[in-house]
């Protein structure tokens, strides 16, 4: 099977157990102070990175000013998965920001 960008972005990102598996949706959240985004990220394939990015326009992203913790909730998270909150701060960043998820192998 070809792993395709959306195949790895399943894989990665949402806890599915196969690729016809279900996945957990990610959550966005924007509030006064940050604009975050929550999502079950796998963590037992060193090969994968998923780092989060943020952009004014949808064409120029960048990791800088992104943070990630740990969601305080892990219930029902597969194994060799974890959740995780990425996020970006709005008092010290442009008000028109998203936010996403950039995935690599």
């Amino acid at each position: 099977m070809t792993l395709t960008s959306e195949l790895l972005v399943k894989y990665a990102v949402g806890g599915a157990l196969s690729p016809t598996g279900l996945s957990e949706s990610t959550v966005t959240v924007l509030d006064s102070s940050k604009l975050s985004l929550t999502a079950v990220v796998r963590t037992n394939d060193p090969s994968l990175s998923v780092v989060g990015e943020a952009g004014v326009d949808l064409s120029s992203w960048s990791s800088i000013g992104v943070s990630m913790v740990l969601s305080t909730n892990q219930n029902n998270v597969p194994s060799g998965c974890e959740r995780r909150i990425y996020s970006v701060d709005r008092a010290n960043s442009p008000s028109g920001q998203f936010l996403r998820l950039s995935v690599t192998r």
